[in-house]
């Protein structure tokens, strides 16, 4: 599987770039020429064929893991820290690009000011972009979109409310193959899944995966 992987990426590359060559003549309005349209046909014949090898041998891997969530709220100058867990599950499309969920389920509470803050939901998805292992070592980048509900309760005369921050999210994380075990990997991870001028949701992540 590892060795069929090799052979999609340049594949993967090649598509890309017959595609902006096809875009640029568009852009200069070639394409009314009679030269340009055999050029044109020619390349996409080239592009459909690509797209075709590539995929005969992409990788198709699901995997599914476990996460631990340290979460560090920053609320104005403050921060709280209800962690949670993370179940995730991910798609791979080609050869370290994958489609990846995650849900997040609350493991403790935290107090500030005679408030309580909980992450009552959170959902997020991304694409998430893996190099190619070096000694069983990889890294990854994580771009996508959140969706977050923190509940803050305490006495009547404080703020009570479950709000909502949705938005861009984004991450980074370091991978570990298991050895003798490829299908597992440890995966050390930082994530922000909401940020502007008032808060911002971050967690540190330190889970297990599995791939089938």
């Amino acid at each position: 599987m590892r060795n069929l992987r090799a052979i999609v990426l340049p594949n993967t590359w090649l598509q890309l770039f017959i595609l902006l060559w096809m875009l640029f003549g568009l852009a200069f309005n070639r394409i009314g020429t009679q030269l340009y349209k055999k050029d044109f046909y020619e390349i996409f014949n080239l592009y459909k064929c690509s797209a075709f090898c590539g995929s005969a041998f992409a990788a198709n891997d699901i995997y599914v893991g476990l996460d631990y969530a340290y979460n560090d709220f920053e609320i104005a100058d403050e921060t709280v820290n209800p962690n949670a867990v993370n179940l995730k599950a991910g798609y791979e499309f080609f050869d370290g690009i994958f489609l990846e969920g995650q849900v997040a389920v609350s493991s403790t509470d935290d107090d500030l000011y005679r408030m309580n803050f909980e992450l009552d939901k959170s959902y997020s998805l991304f694409g998430r972009f893996e190099s190619p292992a070096s000694y069983g070592f990889s890294a990854d980048i994580l771009l996508g979109w959140s969706w977050n509900d923190i509940a803050v309760t305490g006495p009547e005369e404080t703020y009570n409310n479950i709000d909502s921050y949705n938005g861009f999210a984004w991450g980074i994380g370091l991978n570990q193959e298991i050895p003798s075990f490829e299908e597992i990997k440890v995966r050390l991870g930082y994530q922000v899944l909401h940020s502007d001028s008032d808060l911002k949701l971050a967690n540190y992540t330190l889970g297990v995966s599995y791939t089938f």
